[in-house]
């Protein structure tokens, strides 16, 4: 996603034993690291010059299909269940639900 010439990138990372797995779900790539930092910087390197080079770069003929690249369903389902999971779980300490009766005055 594009906003103010800022490409918004949605990423989704798990740990896997002693490593980090991350992927980028507007363009299909992936990284990994020791770290989540690790991860994350190998995988913005990555993005930086794909989006170099499907805009200005050897590929720029290609900038439409490339830029529109995605990664498969299954991390589309992951990230987004992760958001509401993390949503709701952090609203839960402040919020209430429950049912009251009131009498209505007469």
């Amino acid at each position: 996603m594009v906003r103010d010439g800022l490409f918004l990138v949605r990423i989704y990372g798990e740990k896997h034993n002693d490593h980090w797995a991350l992927v980028s779900l507007d363009f299909g790539l992936a990284a990994q690291g020791k770290t989540v930092e690790e991860a994350l910087s190998r995988l913005d390197e990555q993005i930086k010059e794909y989006i170099y080079d499907a805009t200005v770069g050897e590929d720029k003929e290609f900038e439409k299909e490339l830029l529109s690249r995605k990664t498969p369903l299954e991390f589309f389902v992951k990230y987004y269940w992760f958001n509401i999971k993390k949503t709701v779980t952090s609203h839960l300490k402040n919020k209430i639900a429950c049912v009251q009766p009131f009498q209505l005055a007469a």
